[in-house]
């Protein structure tokens, strides 16, 4: 594995450093793991880029990957030159089922624990169910105070991503999400406040998911569209999500 570019990248303003390396080829899982957990002091990611767009990424998914650095290589001091030459088409539904799966995710920081473990294990129905039923003003947190709020602000940067991307609108930045929702502005910027404005939008995202067209089709497997229907798997870790031929 032989490492080409080094891309600072997000929020200008952002206290986290994080930042893409595009590789010549693809290593393996051990390789990205190792290489990607080798400095603490940087959120890495591996990527490689053909024909000048990201056509692999071993966190999240090429189209967001591949856009998200070329609209915000900007806002950073860069050494090395931009090898993403252009945006491409995004993948709305992939980026909404891998928003529910990070939002449940968090509550396993929470009382909920058991259940979103299984919620994330199980079907889509199941995974709509536990957001449905979940009221985040009534949580009870595990994690110190600190731990919380950087719960609520992932959340609210997930949950405004999708919501805007649902309106056709690509945001990647703290800034622009808290330009479009003023109400995550406080979560995005990690300060002490309720958590009521963050429930009302999870329930407007609900409302998104509803409206999205997605099938349940058994074996933790949805359908978008029916001509042609393209059938998506949300198996496997984390917040994975893969297309089923």
């Amino acid at each position: 594995m032989n490492i080409l570019a080094r891309y600072i990248h997000g929020s200008g303003d952002s206290t986290d450093l994080d930042v893409l390396y595009i590789t010549d080829e693809i290593p393996d899982h051990i390789q990205c793991k190792s290489f990607c957990d080798e400095d603490p002091s940087e959120n890495r990611n591996l990527a490689v880029t053909r024909d000048g767009i990201v056509v692999w990424c071993y966190k999240g998914f090429p189209d967001e990957v591949n856009n998200a650095v070329q609209a915000t290589y900007p806002l950073h001091e860069q050494e090395d030159r931009l090898l993403i030459e252009r945006s491409v088409s995004r993948d709305v539904p992939v980026k909404l089922l891998s928003v529910l799966r990070k939002v449940i995710m968090e509550l396993r920081h929470t009382t909920l624990r058991r259940q979103a473990r299984a919620a994330l294990k199980g079907d889509y129905t199941g995974k709509i169910e536990l957001l449905e039923t979940t009221d985040l003003r009534t949580l009870e947190w595990t994690v110190p105070e600190k731990e919380q709020i950087e719960r609520r602000k992932s959340m609210a940067f997930q949950l405004g991503q999708a919501m805007a991307l649902g309106q056709g609108v690509e945001i990647y930045t703290k800034k622009e999400i808290a330009e479009c929702y003023a109400i995550l502005e406080p979560y995005l910027y990690r300060k002490t406040c309720s958590i009521d404005d963050l429930e009302q939008v999870k329930k407007k995202f609900l409302m998104l998911m509803k409206s999205s067209g997605f099938v349940e089709c058994g074996n933790n497997i949805v359908r978008i569209g029916d001509n042609p229907a393209r059938y998506i798997s949300l198996k496997g870790k984390e917040h994975d999500v893969s297309e089923v031929k």
